[in-house]
């Protein structure tokens, strides 16, 4: 699916048919024209699978924002959601022992690790917020993703990380199999 209609469009469909079926009023910020390697943008899906089933399974949140874009030689995807957040305990253990607080934390950090990506957790006041940066490869950079994307109001920049951030890597998600075809 991801190499007929593009992350862009894999990702509308993925957050619209979530929001349908979960009932959480969803937002999502993305060029349409966006263009990645297709090894980055499946990484991008899988973790945006995760994030979405995190959101439904833990938060309590009835609503949610997706952000995608480029920044500075990075692609930065963040994921937050307004409910109850992420108990203080898991966040220390997720940044200081790089434990994974479950399968599917873990397995999106393998994945972005494997993109020499970072995955950043933090527990806003209200809710929680994932920020995944993966460095993009001058060379692999396509004329559609540029450095003047917009930025991501209330979120660090790529090199940055706050209190209560861990950084760390991706891996999988539960995904469908005719999205790697």
């Amino acid at each position: 699916m991801l190499d007929e209609i593009g992350f862009s469009a894999a990702a509308k469909w993925l957050v619209d048919g979530f929001s349908d079926r979960s009932k959480i009023a969803l937002s999502l910020d993305i060029r349409a024209d966006l263009k990645l390697p297709r090894e980055l943008e499946l990484t991008l899906f899988r973790v945006l699978q995760e994030g979405l089933t995190n959101i439904h399974r833990h938060s309590g949140s009835n609503k949610a924002d997706v952000v995608v874009a480029a920044q500075s030689g990075f692609i930065v995807m963040t994921l937050r959601d307004y409910g109850k957040g992420i108990p203080e305990s898991v966040l220390q253990n997720f940044k200081t022992s790089g434990a994974p607080a479950g399968v599917g934390l873990g397995g999106m950090r393998g994945r972005i690790a494997d993109m020499d990506g970072t995955l950043d957790l933090e527990s806003p006041e209200q809710g929680a917020l994932l920020r995944v940066t993966i460095p993009l490869a001058k060379s692999n950079l396509p004329a559609a993703v540029s450095s003047s994307a917009p930025s991501l109001a209330g979120t660090q920049s790529p090199s940055g990380s706050g209190q209560g951030s861990a950084n760390s890597s991706p891996s999988g998600l539960g995904a469908r199999d005719e999205v790697a075809r």
